[in-house]
């Protein structure tokens, strides 16, 4: 599969100072992230770090590897500039997976791949981190945490920031792990799991968007109480069908995850309701429907630190014939033109609309 056309281009310049973002106790030369997904073997990632991302997260990774959902799996529903996806958590397994780190730390820095280089992070390159999202099998028991936490122990090392992910809706059962007891008892586990490395990554849970104010308020409670819950990613894809969707309704009766512009306003609102439920003190990755600048500065305003992309990138890097530049440099200009005519810093802007 190819995940990046030759012809996309490339963003190596360096980014403006106003993007930077304090994350993990570091700091980052700006706040994008590619969305896990995109590559979910861990074979591109330094394609995805030239198009200028400030994180790149792969996977999601199972322990076994597995094939997904049988096709079709990929719905484009263009006028609503959508799609809808139910891949089903189609990997290659740990080993591989590990193999792959291995070779690009090897082949491009030649360099350990579970000790940060002279940059401090286990992208090897400055002022970016690697994430790597942590998935389960289908044939494991669905109340079983025994996946995330091999998952940590397996690859926790070769990562800046690890995620456990339950909240794809593809995975029968999964999104049973967001509710309040199971939920803590998971993390309680993946700490502890962690807590043996000699090298720890940060931790992140992704939730779904399709949460209801009670369970997002239990999600909220759970992780301030454990205190070791580094972040949260805000949020996956949706299993609802919004009014406004106008594509083709035989595409829209498909089952999987809704992802891309529609998403965003139910994304949006979590980031609102989380940012308020913990006081801001849990830092935030909004992902959900961003296509512009428009987007990732509104998700900052409404709490989050860091902001991912998926569909739109898709939209585009797939093209033979792209013409104009990398999505990324788009957008990151229009947030430094937008900050600077604030005089304002992307740190300045987090959570704005809760302090006016």
């Amino acid at each position: 599969m190819v995940l990046i056309s030759d012809n996309y281009p490339r963003d190596l310049s360096k980014d403006d100072k106003v993007l930077e973002v304090q994350m993990f106790g570091k700091t980052l030369s700006n706040p994008l992230v590619l969305a896990a997904g995109f590559d979910k073997h861990a074979e591109a990632i330094e394609d995805f770090f030239d198009l200028g991302f400030g994180a790149v997260e792969v996977g999601s990774v199972t322990p076994q590897p597995q094939p997904g959902n049988p096709p079709p799996v990929l719905f484009i529903l263009k006028p609503d500039h959508a799609a809808i996806n139910r891949y089903g958590f189609n990997s290659v397994g740990h080993a591989v997976f590990k193999e792959n780190l291995i070779k690009r730390a090897e082949n491009f820095y030649h360099h350990d791949p579970t000790t940060p280089n002279e940059t401090g992070n286990l992208s090897f390159r400055e002022g970016k981190m690697l994430g790597i999202n942590l998935g389960k099998n289908k044939v494991s028991p669905q109340d079983s945490f025994d996946d995330y936490v091999l998952g940590v122990k397996e690859l926790g090392m070769y990562a800046d920031f690890i995620v456990i992910n339950v909240s794809c809706p593809n995975l029968p059962g999964l999104r049973a792990l967001q509710e309040k007891d199971t939920l803590s008892n998971l993390l309680t586990a993946v700490i502890n799991a962690r807590e043996e490395l000699p090298r720890k990554p940060a931790l992140v849970v992704k939730i779904s968007p399709d949460v209801s104010d009670e369970e997002l308020e239990n999600i909220a409670n759970t992780v301030m109480k454990l205190g070791k819950v580094d972040a949260v990613i805000l949020t996956n894809t949706t299993t609802k069908r919004p009014s406004t969707l106008i594509s083709d309704p035989n595409l829209l009766k498909e089952a999987g995850g809704l992802s891309g512009e529609p998403l965003f306003p139910m994304a949006i609102e979590v980031v609102r309701k989380f940012y308020k439920l913990t006081n801001g003190k849990i830092p935030i990755m909004g992902c959900g429907g961003v296509s512009s600048a428009k987007e990732v500065l509104a998700f900052a305003r409404a709490g989050a630190t860091m902001v991912q992309i998926f569909t739109k990138l898709s939209y585009e890097c797939y093209k033979p014939n792209f013409e104009g530049p990398c999505l990324l440099t788009t957008i990151k200009k229009d947030i430094v033109d937008e900050l600077n005519k604030e005089g304002k810093k992307w740190m300045d802007i987090i959570g704005e609309e809760h302090k006016a």
